[in-house]
């Protein structure tokens, strides 16, 4: 009762103070939201190469790990914080900026209306989709209308959004109820760091160094998505004694949870050599510059991370039950470019006798990549700036 009251207090007065700036002129003024902040990051890289005239903010939401301070031309605040000033604030930026990027939904959008002249740019967090989401989630059925209303208004407001590929694009018409004159072909901002070898070869080095990974033995990731239900690091579906039992003398493994997973102990491979916790040390594209093997399930991460042509295993233990549960956009088995596993046995015996098609993986990475060339993230700011 209470956390509804502050929302819809919230909710009024975004309301109010949006409307009384948007009376001000518009400015060349940039302003970023940041919930992922990967893609938010390559663009203010690119943007400090770039002899700029405009301001350019960063509002940056408390689930964003990444600081974007040392973009000294940014000027940079919390965002969706209890601080009325510092909200007022934001609000006004939003209220009086020309061009809007962000990367994940955000609820105030849902009651706001843009002027003539402003773009929002949806720049989303994953280069594909494999899970259901926007409006193709299973969970909609169980909403009421004004949810649902609420949700197509959030979406109405993405004017753009940025995609990696046709079949990208193809998602979002679907989820996100957008058209053709939504897309912007750029390519995903973020994906740019598999095509830089010299920032590629610099993230390895700090990757293994920070982690203290050995040299000589080959790097397993896996990455787990989302579930409804609370996931222990006690109980992790993959059974990672098994896997030690097999690869402990040429392999190691880096466990990468989704962040809104719930751990009843984040300390259990503490100190264990073999596999251990990356939360929050680095991206998951920068973990994935250093992995020989992606153990994953319904993730977008296979996207990006096909660009590397490394092999895939999709551990897909409760495959029949996700799909009626949380959906997923696509035939499973005949979308995903690797073997599907269904206990940590099957992983152990892909692995051991090397079953995968690279012929698979290379059609899927052309497929989903088509817009990525190492200069997403020039053309998102050629085009922003270009406005």
């Amino acid at each position: 009762m209470l956390r509804n009251f502050m929302i819809f207090v919230y909710k009024l007065y975004f309301q109010m103070l949006f409307y009384l700036f948007s009376l001000l002129p518009i400015n060349q003024k940039i302003c970023f939201i940041a919930s992922f902040g990967d893609n938010v990051q390559f663009l203010l890289e690119e943007l400090s190469t770039r002899d700029l005239d405009t301001e350019v903010i960063v509002l940056k939401s408390r689930q964003c790990n990444i600081s974007f301070y040392k973009y000294g031309f940014a000027k940079c605040y919390p965002f969706e914080t209890f601080n009325l000033f510092g909200e007022a604030r934001n609000i006004y930026h939003i209220a009086t900026s020309k061009t809007i990027l962000l990367d994940n939904y955000f609820g105030f959008l849902s009651f706001v209306r843009f002027r003539r002249g402003v773009e929002c740019i949806q720049l989303w967090h994953a280069a594909g989709a494999i899970k259901k989401f926007g409006l193709l989630d299973p969970s909609n059925a169980s909403r009421s209308a004004t949810d649902l209303e609420r949700f197509k208004r959030v979406y109405r407001n993405f004017h753009k959004v940025v995609v990696g590929s046709e079949a990208n694009a193809l998602v979002y018409f679907k989820t996100f109820g957008l058209s053709d004159s939504n897309v912007l072909r750029t390519g995903v901002p973020r994906s740019d760091i598999f095509y830089d070898e010299v920032k590629r070869g610099k993230v390895e080095v700090d990757v293994k160094s920070v982690l203290g990974l050995d040299e000589t033995k080959k790097v397993i990731l896996y990455a787990p998505t989302f579930r409804f239900r609370k996931f222990s690091m006690n109980r992790c579906a993959l059974d990672i004694q098994l896997l030690k039992e097999n690869f402990s003398s040429t392999h190691v493994v880096l466990l990468k949870a989704h962040r809104n997973f719930i751990f009843a102990d984040n300390n259990v491979f503490e100190n264990d050599s073999f596999c251990r916790l990356v939360n929050d040390e680095f991206h998951v594209n920068e973990l994935l510059l250093v992995t020989d093997l992606l153990i994953t399930d319904y993730t977008s991460i296979p996207f990006e991370y096909s660009i590397l042509e490394r092999p895939m295993i999709f551990f897909a233990y409760d495959l029949e039950d996700y799909c009626e549960n949380s959906g997923v956009l696509f035939d499973y088995k005949q979308i995903v470019p690797g073997p599907v596993a269904y206990t940590t046995s099957d992983v152990v015996n892909i692995i051991l006798e090397e079953s995968f098609d690279f012929q698979r993986l290379r059609d899927f990475r052309d497929e989903w990549n088509k817009y990525m060339d190492g200069n997403s993230s020039r053309n998102t700011v050629d085009y922003i700036l270009n406005r």
